[in-house]
């Protein structure tokens, strides 16, 4: 994993991940392990943007991980 950003959404309390791999693919998670997203480059400024676009919040203390491929 090069890095990775969590969010958190206080309407409703979802988490999710968005991670950019070592292969320099993208993906966001879930709290639950599911895949959401999947890119095939490097999307993870679009996809961080997006969460906060659609009302979610960066989450400093996540207390989880996303999968790690």
């Amino acid at each position: 994993m090069s890095k990775s950003a969590y969010f958190i959404n206080p309407n409703n309390g979802n988490q999710q991940a968005v991670v950019l791999n070592s292969d320099n693919s993208t993906d966001v998670w879930d709290r639950d392990g599911s895949n959401r997203l999947h890119s095939g480059g490097d999307r993870f400024d679009d996809y961080c943007q997006q969460l906060l676009n659609s009302g979610y919040q960066r989450d400093d203390n996540p207390g989880w991980q996303a999968p790690v491929h």
